[in-house]
C-alpha cells in the first residue's frame, strides 16, 4: 500500500476543473505523474488541460466528463479510463460544495444536493474505479474539509455532509484494507480564492444570517490555506500513508478538547466563528 515514484504514477482527479481540484491536478503535472482530469463540463476541463499540456509538455493528460453524483456517469468514465490503462495509482475525489444558513432553514432538496456533491460524488468515483486501484494496489485521497470535524453555527448542510464523508472515508479505509488499498481524508480550513470575501454574500443575505457567516470558514478565525502550499502537504502526506490530515494543524487542539470536555469546546468554537 505505497505509491509508486510519481513519474510512474498514474492519478485521477475527479473535480479537476475548477477550485482546489486543479490545484491538485497541476502539483501531480509538476511531478510528472499520468493524469486522467474529471469533471461535469468539457470546456473549462480542456481549459485546465491546454494549461497543464503548456507547462508541462512531457505529462500525458486526458480529460474525460462526468458527474460524480451519477454512478452511472461514473461508470462510464471508469469504463473510458479502462480503455488506455488498468491500474490507478491515486484517486483523487475533490467534488465538493460549501453552504451557508440556519440549518433548520435548509430545504430538504438542498441537503440531498449538498449530501451527492460532498458524500455520494467520492463513494461514486471509488466505487466506479475499484478494480483499477485495487490492481495497482492504490491510494484515494477524499478532499473534506474542517467542517469533517467541526460543525460550527450557519453552515447550512455543509458540516452535516462533510461529517459523512469522514464516516464515508473511515469505512472505506477499513474495507479496502483488505484489498491493499490506502483511504486518506484531507481536512483543510479555508483556502485562499480571489473571491473568497464575496463568495458566499448572497447565499447568506437570502437565508438571514449574520454577515459575518458569509466569510471563508463560516467566519471562522483562520488564516487562509495557500493553495499551491496545500496541495503539496497533502500529496507528500499521502506517499507517507497519512489516514487523515488536518489543516491548519492547530485545529487538532480544539478536536481533543472537543471530545474530551464537549461544553467547552463548544463555547470556544461559538467564540472562533460567526
Amino acid at each position: 500500500m505505497s505509491l509508486p515514484p510519481w513519474p510512474e504514477a498514474t492519478c485521477v482527479v475527479i473535480g479537476a476543473s475548477t477550485g482546489f481540484g486543479s490545484y491538485l491536478a497541476r502539483e501531480l503535472a509538476s511531478r510528472g505523474s499520468r493524469l486522467f482530469l474529471v469533471a461535469r463540463q468539457q470546456a473549462p476541463l480542456d481549459a485546465v488541460a491546454h494549461q497543464l499540456r503548456q507547462q508541462y509538455p512531457t505529462v500525458v493528460i486526458s480529460t474525460v466528463t462526468g458527474d460524480a453524483t451519477n454512478l452511472e456517469s461514473m461508470q462510464q468514465v471508469a469504463r473510458s479510463i479502462a480503455q488506455q490503462t488498468d491500474q490507478i495509482h491515486l484517486l483523487i475525489n475533490a467534488v465538493g460544495k460549501s453552504d451557508r444558513g440556519r440549518l433548520l432553514d435548509v430545504s430538504t432538496n438542498d441537503l440531498q444536493s449538498l449530501f451527492s456533491l460532498n458524500v455520494l460524488s467520492a463513494i461514486h468515483g471509488t466505487k466506479s474505479l475499484h478494480a483499477p486501484l485495487k490492481k495497482a494496489k492504490g491510494t484515494v485521497i477524499n478532499i473534506g474539509s474542517l467542517s469533517s470535524k467541526f460543525a460550527p453555527r450557519f453552515l447550512g448542510g455543509y458540516s452535516v455532509t462533510k461529517f459523512g464523508l469522514a464516516a464515508a472515508t473511515q469505512q472505506l479505509r477499513l474495507e479496502l484494507a483488505e484489498d491493499g488499498i490506502d483511504v486518506m481524508l484531507a481536512c483543510p480550513g479555508p483556502i485562499k480564492r480571489n473571491d473568497s470575501a464575496t463568495r458566499y454574500a448572497e447565499l447568506a443575505s437570502q437565508r438571514d444570517v449574520p454577515e459575518s457567516a458569509s466569510a471563508p470558514g463560516g467566519g471562522a478565525k483562520l488564516k487562509g490555506l495557500e493553495p499551491v502550499w496545500l496541495a503539496k502537504q497533502i500529496l507528500d502526506g499521502a506517499v507517507k500513508g497519512y489516514p487523515e490530515m488536518l489543516f491548519p494543524a492547530k485545529s487538532r487542539l480544539l478536536l481533543v478538547l472537543l471530545a474530551l470536555f464537549p461544553r467547552w469546546g463548544e463555547s470556544i468554537l461559538r467564540k472562533k466563528t460567526s
